[in-house]
Formats: structure tokens, C-alpha cells, sequence
């Protein structure tokens, strides 16, 4: 699970107002939040930034130095996986989100994870 400023319009279709009645967002949607956006936060106590290239490549950088990974978006869900150094991958991880402005919550096995999303490249990752 990973984490950026969303623009208004991005959040303005995830989040629906609160006199309306709460619906999941659909994929479109959220490939639209994620792709060429970053996000950060820290997991198992290791900070890490992430950039999500449009073409579902992942681009991250943490305490272990940099690493690459790829995403998708199946079911509502955000779907990751990662280049592991003996040239395999780690499964695909797949959560439900929750995106608040610059907010995402990540929630996964009845557990929620937090991270901070910003429109761009910031980091040059």
C-alpha cells in the first residue's frame, strides 16, 4: 500500500458530497486519481514515495534505496506489485481506497493505511 495533492476535480468524483448517498468509486475513476501522481507515507515503520507512471509502472523510492513495481485497477480496488531483486515479483496486493483531498486510506483485510497524494512527479522518480 502507498500514497499525493489530488486536484479538485479528481476528488470532487471520488468523494461524493454528503447529501448524496455514498457510492464506490468505479475504475475509471480511479486511474484518473493515481495515474501521474505520487504518493508517500510510511509502512512497517519505513518511509517510502511512489510515483505511479500512467502506463501502470510503479516508481518508488524508500529507506533500501529505489525500486519499481507495476498497478492496475480491478473491482473498485488499486492493485500493486513488486520487482523483488532475484528477478521475481511479490503477488499482486490489492485494496479497497478511500480518497479525502490530499488523503488516501488503503484498506485492506479489515486493516487501513494511510498516505499522502500529489499531483506530478515531485521527486523525479
Amino acid at each position: 500500500m502507498r500514497i499525493l495533492t489530488a486536484i479538485l476535480i479528481s476528488t470532487a468524483m471520488i468523494v461524493p458530497s454528503l447529501a448524496q448517498p455514498r457510492r464506490s468509486p468505479n475504475n475509471d475513476q480511479i486511474r484518473h486519481v493515481f495515474a501521474g501522481s505520487t504518493i508517500s507515507g510510511t509502512e512497517g515503520g519505513k518511509a517510502y514515495v511512489e510515483f505511479f507512471h500512467p502506463n501502470g509502472r510503479i516508481s518508488g523510492e524508500g529507506r533500501d534505496g529505489r525500486y519499481s513495481g507495476n498497478w492496475l485497477v480491478s473491482h473498485g480496488r488499486v492493485c500493486l506489485s513488486y520487482e523483488k531483486g532475484n528477478g521475481g515479483r511479490t503477488p499482486w496486493d490489492c485494496s479497497n481506497i478511500s480518497v479525502n483531498g490530499s488523503r488516501i486510506v488503503w484498506i485492506a483485510e479489515g486493516k487501513k493505511f494511510f498516505s499522502a497524494l500529489a499531483r506530478g512527479n515531485p521527486r523525479g522518480l
